[in-house]
């Protein structure tokens, strides 16, 4: 009886053992990037290209998963998938099927990397495996290998029948860190072209040209995902000429909006909408002018509203943007306690940005 526990317990043991030696598809993605990073050359500029397998769905979820994992160590240099998958269309290899080595150095070398990582997934009996190279693309040397046993599990499951489950699809659809659309806190300035429009007090009986002038601006913004709202203020002058009698008010502003934008940012530009109010501070006095005299008086503001439109392009670290808005004011300015005019704005500026914290 004694026997029969001791050996019920020893094979207990290896069977455990074994299973414990066998990793889930995510660990042995990860175990294999942390080892592979810590054989490479800091900052070595690495493309992983293939990954041979019979789905084309697990060999891409591969490649997303380790490009993932190299970024987070953040000591290697990663070539964008997007870039590779151009590639891909040029040279017409797929990223699942059997190539050559010579073929890949050839496709390292157009992408400028240093070294190439492909491997494959292979079933193993009841199990499978995931085994990496890492070549030298100059010299077609394997400078580091690595492999790692796979149990079976739903994920896998699920790929080769080829539905992708949720949980992973929103993992491959992660964007690297250091993107211009990964950014929480976005800093820019603007400049461009403005015009008002002014509706006078209808005591003063005045008929008035529009105002076409420049504009500039500084701005700050906090993402939350899709949702952002952002400060700005935005220079600008104000010249009220009468056509009858010879009149004209004059000041310079700064106007502050305070401005909610819902966003779509992909990885190559963006495109939104945005809404907010604004309120108008004047930096000096009202000049007016009347029968060539001149008087100076309290410049009193009001507040107003705004709506617009800002699509863009990736550039660089931050973004390229063009911004068009319209506004009114709800009430009068006021120039010495009198109601002056409602002033109506329209703008178009080029501006760029710049996000400083990552996700």
């Amino acid at each position: 009886m004694k026997f029969k526990c001791i050996a019920a317990l020893f094979f207990g043991v290896v069977a455990v053992s074994a299973v414990n030696g066998q990793e889930t598809i995510e660990n042995a993605i990860k175990k294999s990037a942390r080892y592979l990073t810590g054989e490479l050359d800091s900052n070595a500029k690495i493309a992983v290209l293939n990954i041979q397998s019979d789905s084309s769905v697990i060999s891409g979820y591969i490649i997303d998963e380790l490009n993932l994992e190299f970024v987070k160590g953040k000591k290697l240099t990663v070539i964008e998938r997007q870039s590779i998958d151009l590639l891909d269309k040029e040279t017409d290899y797929q990223m699942s099927g059997a190539v050559k080595d010579e073929e890949m150095q050839s496709i390292g070398k157009q992408l400028g990397a240093e070294l190439i990582i492909t491997g494959s997934f292979t079933v193993l009996g009841k199990n499978y495996r995931l085994s990496l190279r890492v070549i030298d693309v100059t010299s077609a040397k394997v400078v580091a290998m690595h492999s790692e046993m796979i149990r079976p599990t739903k994920t896998i499951t699920t790929f080769i029948t080829g539905a992708q489950p949720v949980k992973k699809r929103a993992a491959r659809q992660r964007r690297p860190p250091g993107e211009w659309n990964t950014k929480i806190w976005y800093i820019g300035a603007q400049a461009g072209f403005t015009q008002h429009w002014y509706e006078i007090n209808q005591d003063f009986d005045w008929t008035t040209d529009p105002y076409n002038g420049f504009t500039a601006a500084v701005q700050t913004r906090v993402h939350f995902s899709s949702l952002a709202v952002g400060l700005e203020a935005v220079f600008s002058q104000d010249t009220v000429k009468a056509n009858e009698p010879d009149v004209s008010l004059s000041t310079t502003t700064i106007q502050i909006p305070l401005l909610a934008r819902l966003m779509y940012r992909g990885a190559k530009g963006g495109i939104g909408i945005f809404a907010g109010p604004y309120y108008t501070l004047s930096m000096g006095d009202m000049t007016v002018s009347a029968n060539n005299k001149t008087k100076h008086y309290e410049y009193q503001s009001a507040f107003g509203g705004l709506a617009g439109i800002v699509f863009g392009f990736k550039a660089g670290p931050g973004f390229l943007f063009v911004d068009g808005r319209a506004g009114l004011d709800f009430g009068f300015v006021r120039a010495d306690g009198v109601d002056q005019y409602h002033r109506n704005l329209w703008s178009i500026s080029m501006g760029y940005e710049i996000g400083l914290f990552d996700k």
